[in-house]
């Protein structure tokens, strides 16, 4: 098992950027441009709600469900593959307030690939990697997004 960590801060109050992430569209927005992937059915993040994705790679399709708990209010969610291209895959979405307008997001993500310990060693790095590509470009969806969503400074909230 291999655990890949990633943090942002952002200047708006937890209450605000926990809020978004229960919102709706939140999952769309936050999805990667590649690997293209589109959502068929998301519940919300609360305990025991499905998130079911597709992922089309050329002419390869793969669809990944994972089931959301550790649902904290202003605190945590989690969610964990139920199947999917992972043998284990958890992702935990943290968020601490710091200061009185600002957040910040730690996203904690536990996998291990299917085909034993020669490949997780071998393919886990280039996982980390993707992996850390991705959170860059989610959080800055997520700047864009909470931006557009609030429409103003973020000491105004």
């Amino acid at each position: 098992m291999r655990t890949f960590i990633a943090r942002h801060t952002v200047p708006y109050p937890v209450e605000v950027v926990f809020a978004w992430h229960e919102h709706p569209g939140a999952l769309d927005a936050l999805l990667p441009a590649f690997p293209r992937i589109r959502v068929v059915r998301h519940e919300g993040i609360r305990n025991g709600a499905a998130a079911v994705m597709e992922i089309r790679l050329g002419p390869f399709r793969l669809e990944w469900e994972a089931i959301h708990d550790g649902f904290v209010r202003n605190k945590q969610f989690r969610d964990i593959q139920v199947r999917g291209p992972f043998r284990v895959w958890e992702h935990t979405h943290r968020f601490e307030a710091v200061g009185e307008y600002s957040c910040r997001l730690t996203d904690r993500v536990v996998f291990s690939l299917p085909g034993g310990r020669i490949i997780n060693a071998l393919l886990s790095p280039v996982v980390a990697m993707l992996l850390h590509g991705m959170f860059n470009e989610r959080y800055r969806a997520l700047d864009r997004a909470l931006e557009e969503s609030y429409a103003m400074k973020p000491c105004d909230i």
